[in-house]
């Protein structure tokens, strides 16, 4: 998985390509990191550029997700293939 974040007042806009796997635990963490740092309250995850999530990688959105709905923030998912 690569990603950029794109920060604006309101929102982060996070570009995501290739595949989120178990694997990209790491990556995750380090994108929910930069995140924290964001003072928007929406994060969309931008999807056109990927290839395959498995079940592992539904998992690490899921932690996103609870991330930052327990900062009283939320994410939405556009662009999916």
């Amino acid at each position: 998985m690569k990603y950029t974040i794109n920060h604006d007042a309101d929102e982060c806009v996070v570009s995501v390509s290739g595949m989120i796997t178990f694997d990209d635990h790491s990556a995750m963490k380090g994108m929910i990191g930069e995140l924290d740092e964001s003072e928007a309250d929406k994060v969309v995850l931008d999807l056109a550029q990927m290839k395959a999530v498995d079940s592992a990688g539904i998992g690490l959105l899921l932690l996103l997700n609870d991330n930052l709905s327990n900062q009283g923030r939320s994410l939405a998912l556009i662009n999916i293939q």
